[in-house]
């Protein structure tokens, strides 16, 4: 009796050790998957965390590029407008130009029409 009462605790301790050990390597079984999980999700937020990075550098040059196109369309219009002025001063300088060119042209016609005047009269005497 006492054999076989030993027999039956020593079983029973067997069926608790295979279960303790079944139990043990299930959560050791998750443990590791969990890990693996957190290594793929550490990668994942690395990965992130390099992009938004990329993305923060890019955001950066493309508002130096913006600067500088805002910087370049300031100097072409400022150009633009002196090229413009130019031209009006030209242009009023030209039409004056004319003008003074159409008086003298009539000033000298006067000035001939008067000698050939004077030459007719002087002609008819």
């Amino acid at each position: 009796m006492v054999n076989r009462d030993g027999l039956a605790i020593q079983k029973e301790l067997t069926m608790n050790l295979v279960a303790t050990t079944q139990t043990i390597t299930e959560v050791e079984k998750a443990n590791y998957e969990f890990d693996q999980s957190v290594a793929e999700n550490n990668d994942y937020r690395y990965q992130l965390s390099g992009q938004i990075n990329e993305i923060d550098h890019l955001m950066r040059m493309l508002n130096c590029e913006i600067y500088q196109q805002d910087a370049t369309r300031s100097k072409v219009e400022y150009v633009a407008e002196k090229e413009k002025e130019m031209q009006r001063r030209k242009d009023v300088d030209e039409q004056k130009l004319v003008q003074a060119i159409v008086s003298d042209v009539q000033t000298q016609l006067r000035s001939l029409n008067q000698q050939v005047e004077v030459l007719n009269t002087a002609e008819e005497e």
